[in-house]
């Protein structure tokens, strides 16, 4: 684990064996993950807050809280998170292309910097028994609270409630992935608020306040 990589913010794990464990970790800032970048480890029962991409305006930059491309978030409370004042912030608080994020809370994200996302995933990657609710992000074009860019993510046994955005205020599958057991409640009352209007086909055993059909479980 290295502490205050000006590339990783905070915490930098690379390897299996790297975990950080039981702390607050706040405020970092960096190009990519202000408080966590992680390519493999596990980052375990922490308070993630207050993480800032600080790329330079328009050059891009990812994951305000935590950035991953491996490892284990696992029973974290993500808390807020943003990027440059001027650019989009992918994935405000986690942005993921690998890896699991498992039993997390991410809240108060209130960054609705153009097409901003609270939650980023563009791999195969896996949110698993999370909670995400209270954000508030983009006003553009796939500003949404949950932005899925990968058809080998997934989302299993989530809830997702109460946010709020410019495009999708619950999830939005710009790939044709699966969510399976997951709830959209309360974010704006719509087909396209809660789940896009988009790939309906992908929601396995899913309930909304707009309804979504199942597809043939043995697809």
């Amino acid at each position: 684990v290295k502490v205050g990589a000006t590339s990783g913010g905070v915490f930098t794990l690379g390897n299996a064996a790297d975990a950080v464990r039981n702390m607050t970790i706040r405020n970092g800032r960096a190009f990519f993950g202000g408080n966590v970048n992680m390519t493999d480890g596990v980052v375990s029962n922490c308070v993630i807050t207050g993480g800032k991409n600080n790329q330079p305006a328009n050059t891009g930059g990812n994951g305000g809280n935590v950035y991953m491309t491996g490892g284990r978030l696992v029973d974290c409370w993500l808390v807020g998170g943003e990027g440059n004042d001027a650019n989009s912030a992918p994935g405000a608080s986690v942005l993921a292309s690998d890896g699991r994020i498992v039993r997390c809370r991410i809240t108060d994200v209130a960054y609705t910097v153009k097409t901003t996302q609270a939650a980023y995933l563009g791999g195969p990657v896996v949110m698993e028994n999370c909670l995400v609710c209270n954000n508030k992000c983009g006003t553009q074009q796939n500003g949404s609270v949950v932005y899925v860019g990968s058809a080998d993510a997934k989302v299993v046994n989530c809830t997702v409630a109460n946010n709020s955005s410019g495009w999708c205020r619950g999830i939005y599958l710009a790939a044709a992935c699966k969510v399976y057991n997951t709830v959209m409640y309360d974010n704006g009352g719509t087909a396209a608020s809660e789940w896009g209007n988009k790939n309906g086909g992908c929601f396995y055993n899913c309930a909304s306040t707009v309804a979504i059909a199942s597809p043939d479980p043995s697809n």
